[in-house]
């Protein structure tokens, strides 16, 4: 997908702008996009399953305009937050358009802060990863630099994943659990390796801790400065950021399980361990987080390059049909349990 088509994803902090402009319905325009627009296109709009050549893959990872967007959607989403903030501080915003507004800078901290964080926090460059912690401490979500990368990506497809849907998991549930078990998955990774370098767990140079202490400081800072009037509707949006980073990852994992081998390790990754979609939209909007396996079997690799592999499950849905229908447990359970079976007994997971 050429650069220019990519542009999509600054629609999202284009159209939260004017939200904070326009009256009425205009409050709405993000979640509409993101929940109505972008579904039904994609309905109508299945994309392609095409891969880049080896020669064509090599310029991709070459042009800097791919890194370029992510700085630029990246800094939108900040700029985009500071006008959230001026706006509630001066122009008394309340009722639909308070909520519409509220939404939309939520689903700009889930679909650009968390997952450009969750993108550039995979490369190895320092102002990558500074940037990405960054990002992911504006939705108030900075453990996840620690928990994701060390945590989901070596544990994914097992119990021990907290990040892991189960079969038959309620989504409202599987949030509760992998939101209390991803900070408690965070400490302990750090724990584990402070210990190694002979360091206490209470050590300043616990990232889990430090991530903790600047997000508990930043809202006592915001609440100080700015008043109730301000810090809860940021608080929400944060919230709402948290539960749509949440979803994504119920849907990206949901059922699919890794086996153990006789040694009590886990199988390498497969394609088969991630639910995938190639609909153009939703691969422009959350930069081709939905070729999902493809990310898991290398992490590092940059996502304008990640492929399309064969045989790997595919959802019925885009990414964002996909999060509204598992807000509905039982509508969920009958579009996908046999699609999981089916997978299951292909590969022949276990039936966990």
């Amino acid at each position: 997908m050429h650069p220019a088509h990519r542009i999509h994803a600054l629609s999202l902090p284009a159209l939260g702008a004017a939200s904070f402009l326009l009256p009425g319905w205009g409050a709405w325009l993000v979640p509409l996009e993101a929940f109505v627009v972008i579904p039904i296109f994609e309905f109508l709009l299945r994309g392609s399953a095409a891969n880049p050549s080896k020669e064509e893959e090599q310029r991709l990872r070459q042009d800097g305009r791919f890194t370029a967007l992510l700085y630029l959607a990246g800094l939108a989403h900040l700029a985009l937050f500071g006008m959230f903030g001026w706006g509630l501080a001066t122009q008394g915003w309340a009722g639909l358009e308070l909520l519409g507004r509220t939404l939309g800078m939520g689903i700009s901290c889930g679909v650009l802060a968390i997952n450009i964080g969750h993108e550039l926090g995979h490369r190895r460059a320092r102002r990558d990863q500074a940037f990405a912690q960054l990002l992911l401490w504006s939705s108030a979500y900075a453990h996840f630099y620690v928990e994701h990368n060390r945590g989901h990506h070596a544990r994914v497809g097992s119990h021990e994943d907290p990040a892991t849907a189960r079969k038959n998991e309620p989504l409202q549930l599987f949030v509760l659990r992998s939101i209390v078990m991803g900070v408690i998955s965070a400490w302990r990774l750090e724990a584990q390796r402070l210990r190694r370098r002979g360091m206490g767990s209470w050590s300043w140079r616990n990232q889990a801790l430090l991530h903790f202490a600047l997000q508990l400081a930043s809202w006592a800072l915001l609440w100080g400065w700015l008043g109730t009037q301000v810090f809860l509707p940021i608080l929400a949006a944060q919230l709402i950021g948290i539960l749509l980073l949440e979803s994504v990852d119920y849907i990206e994992h949901y059922g699919l399980v890794r086996r153990r081998r006789s040694d009590g390790r886990l199988e390498p990754f497969g394609r088969q361990h991630a639910w995938n979609a190639n609909h153009p939209l939703g691969r422009s909007l959350l930069f081709d987080l939905t070729r999902h396996s493809d990310h898991h079997a290398d992490a590092t690799r940059p996502y304008q390059v990640l492929r399309h592999l064969e045989g790997a499950p595919a959802l019925p849905f885009g990414y964002s049909a996909a999060v509204l229908v598992a807000w509905l447990p039982p509508l969920w359970f009958l579009l996908m349990n046999p699609r999981v079976d089916a997978v299951r007994k292909h590969f022949g997971m276990p039936g966990i």
